[in-house]
């Protein structure tokens, strides 16, 4: 069976204390996970090669995630900028793409890597 993605209740040192929510995110291991900062939307990254968003202000319980599909390796590393719909995700193809998350659309591929990328993050100014 496939790792669930689980997420818990916080006690008062915001240290998860329970789960409250499990679910089957990929159809393999998930290897990341990125909030935008609103809290609205959740994203994960799997072993299967894709991202998964859900919103999570209108569907808390994990309905059907919007799945994209856009390497070629397990992704690697996740990370929303500021503007909360604007998601880099790198891989284990050695690249990192740069993706709209509503509506979806790749907004760009960054190539110049030779080995795997683990890390991504955007700055904020």
């Amino acid at each position: 069976m496939p790792p669930l993605l689980s997420m818990g209740g916080y006690d008062s040192g915001n240290v998860p204390s329970r789960v409250d929510i499990t679910h089957q995110a990929h159809e393999n291991e998930s290897l990341c996970l990125s909030v935008n900062y609103n809290g609205s939307l959740l994203a994960t990254g799997g072993g299967d090669h894709k991202i998964k968003v859900w919103e999570m202000i209108n569907n808390p319980a994990f309905p059907d995630a919007n799945t994209i599909k856009c390497f070629s390796r397990p992704v690697s590393c996740l990370a929303f900028a500021q503007e909360s719909n604007l998601l880099i995700a790198s891989s284990f193809d050695n690249t990192a793409k740069i993706i709209r998350t509503n509506p979806t659309r790749m907004m760009g591929t960054i190539t110049a890597h030779t080995d795997t990328i683990n890390c991504c993050v955007f700055t904020h100014t």
